[in-house]
């Protein structure tokens, strides 16, 4: 279904003619989609906000390691690749709905785990590459969530999931530089954990007011 999705509407966003801002903002005014796109924020809000400061963490976090900095920043990079490809399949599998949820509660929890075990080399290097996969699983699973929710505005929605997606990297990095001069770098991940969890908060927001639509058309 995932990769049908994406055949489908990719001919359709490349032969649209330009559209205007104000067209483009209007979907802002329907509640399902700004919720939805909120829910991007707060994902990429949090990511943005370890994955930044990536660099210096880890050699806070494991000084012994310094040296083999760039192999730890590919495998993290090749974890954020196997989650680009576990979405869609997800998608197929489980639905849209349950990946993006099972993605969020594990970022969260691989944040939480990776705080707890920060000691421990391997431990923080594993729970790390586990929340990059779950925050790419995400992305592509989003869009399949807005192209179902306007399927005639494709272009238009995933337009602006990927201007959400920046916003939240910007305000990430900053809230991050905030925090580490407040208080110490080690605290990013709590903050992440803490910004995916508003973000999945938002999302049961946005399913209950789907599901009382739905009711109230009954």
């Amino acid at each position: 279904m995932a990769v049908f999705l994406v055949a489908k509407f990719i001919p359709a966003m490349e032969g649209e003619a330009s559209v205007p801002l104000s067209r483009r903002l209007s979907f802002l005014k329907q509640p399902r989609i700004a919720i939805t796109l909120g829910v991007t924020f707060f994902v990429f809000v949090g990511f943005s906000v370890v994955d930044t400061y990536i660099t210096p963490f880890l050699a806070a976090v494991m000084p012994t390691m310094e040296s083999k900095m760039s192999v730890i920043l590919l495998t993290l990079g090749i974890g954020s690749l196997m989650g680009s490809r576990l979405g869609g399949f997800l998608a197929d599998r489980i639905g849209i709905i349950r990946t993006l949820f099972c993605s969020m509660a594990v970022q969260a929890l691989a944040l939480v785990l990776q705080s707890a075990f920060s000691g421990w080399i391997i431990a923080t290097i594993v729970f790390l590459m586990v929340w990059e996969i779950a925050v790419w699983t995400f992305g592509p699973t989003q869009n399949f969530n807005l192209v179902l929710l306007a399927p005639e505005a494709s272009s238009i929605v995933l337009s602006l999931n990927s201007s959400f997606v920046q916003l939240g990297f910007a305000a990430g990095a900053g809230i991050g530089g905030i925090a580490i001069g407040s208080f110490s770098i080690l605290n990013i991940p709590w903050i992440s954990a803490i910004s995916v969890v508003i973000a999945a908060a938002i999302a049961v927001l946005s399913l209950s007011r789907g599901r009382s639509f739905v009711k109230s058309q009954g």
